[in-house]
């Protein structure tokens, strides 16, 4: 509480802070005074447009994880496809050389 009060005190106290809290407030009530005397249908297409908005950041947003998921499915079966062939190279090395030792 009395870093609230301390801060509240450096911002009254400061002309350029005060300066930047008072054009902040002015512009809070401005769009407040604005939003106030649109009348409804405005506000109505203003709040479709802006879940709109939204509609198309969370698309986009699924979108990206989607291909980031196929990405890593795709690094997961590069790995697997990595060890497995590398497995079969092993098992064959390893019949490889029980044949040898089979006719020595």
């Amino acid at each position: 509480m009395f870093l609230k009060i301390q801060k509240a005190l450096d911002i009254l106290t400061n002309e350029t802070t005060r300066k930047e809290f008072d054009n902040k407030l002015q512009a809070r009530i401005m769009r407040k005074k604005r939003r106030a005397e649109m009348d409804e249908k405005t506000r109505k297409m203003k709040d479709i447009l802006l879940e709109r908005e939204r509609q198309a950041k969370r698309q986009k947003q699924e979108e990206l994880e989607k291909k980031m998921q196929a990405e890593r499915e795709m690094q997961r079966l590069r790995e697997e496809a990595r060890r497995k062939l590398a497995e079969e190279e092993q098992r064959k090395a390893e019949q490889q050389r029980e044949e040898g030792t089979r006719f020595t």
